[in-house]
């Protein structure tokens, strides 16, 4: 198990101007690196190649049961109109986006 308490020492003495973070900060750390991987990995998978796009749009209102977040994706896949992929947050409207996108792709492949 890492030592957190340690490690955060030894930046520190590493590093005397760092400004000291909270070791719950620290903690935190692992988790807050995961779900912004879980938004930027499928991100550049969308915007890749030349000419793609991706527009993010603000998240929806709470009372009307819709999903909370979608993206509108533009690329050689979609034809080059727009695409609409929603979900409950940016990860997983940005992982619809990625499936529909590998989806295309491997239908397009097996036709060549």
């Amino acid at each position: 198990m890492l030592d957190l308490r340690a490690i955060q020492d030894r930046v520190y003495n590493l590093m005397p101007g760092l400004a000291r973070l909270p070791l719950e900060d620290i903690k935190a750390m692992p988790a807050e690196i995961e779900r912004l991987q879980a938004i930027v990995e499928p991100l550049e998978e969308l915007r890749n190649e030349e000419g793609s796009r991706v527009e993010i749009m603000c998240d929806n209102a709470d009372f009307n049961d819709l999903p909370n977040s979608h993206i509108r994706a533009y690329g050689d896949w979609t034809n080059g109109e727009g695409e609409v992929f929603t979900g409950d947050n940016l990860a997983a409207a940005l992982k619809a986006g990625v499936e529909a996108k590998r989806a295309a792709e491997a239908k397009e492949n097996t036709h060549d």
